[in-house]
């Protein structure tokens, strides 16, 4: 999810998405890229990535503009800025509990 200061519209270009091995190159123009109702929060819906592994997102200039047409720089624009990078979150545990039932009682088998 982005938010912007101010009101925004998809302008041109691809938002990139990697993990490695696993690119996804989405058009701004997307359905799985949706606006807010004020136009300041983007979500951007990718196909699901492994557990526990860093995505890296690169947002290009011009992908995203204002209302009066001002490109946005992109993650990678004039300031040399970083692509916008997290990690996915941990499997989830399906192991149900076990207790082991001869030390809770103290007992010797």
């Amino acid at each position: 999810m982005l938010v912007f200061d101010e009101a925004v519209q998809a302008g041109s270009g691809n938002i990139n998405i990697t993990n490695g091995a696993n690119y996804q190159s989405i058009s701004v123009t997307d359905n799985r890229v949706s606006f807010s109702t004020d136009k300041k929060t983007v979500t951007i819906n990718p196909f699901d990535f492994a557990a526990s592994v860093t995505v890296a997102v690169t947002i290009p200039e011009g992908t995203f503009t204002d209302l009066a047409g001002n490109k946005f720089t992109g993650t990678t624009g004039a300031s040399g800025a970083a692509p916008w990078s997290f990690t996915t979150a941990a499997p989830a545990d399906k192991q149900a509990p076990k207790v082991n039932l001869s030390r809770v009682m103290g007992l010797r088998m």
